[in-house]
């Protein structure tokens, strides 16, 4: 599975990693910012000093199909 990493290379000292678990949204997986105007959650907390990692959770965005005859592919 890939991912993005989010980070602004000008901060000196990062006040911590974010894990982003987006929203439960199908067809945009990661890429959702809850209505934010001008930019995503995500992009915030890096504007705040964050380092974000994001990736499109199983069944969502980009991984969408990955979701299809699962059980009978993995029944255990």
């Amino acid at each position: 599975m890939t991912g993005n990493i989010y980070f602004d290379p000008n901060v000196q000292e990062y006040k911590g990693t974010v894990i982003w678990l987006h929203p439960w949204n199908y067809s945009h997986g990661s890429n959702e910012g809850y209505g934010v105007q001008g930019t995503t959650i995500y992009w915030r907390l890096v504007q705040e000093g964050y380092i974000v990692a994001a990736y499109d959770q199983f069944g969502f965005g980009d991984q969408l199909t990955s979701a299809i005859d699962f059980y009978k592919k993995n029944p255990h």
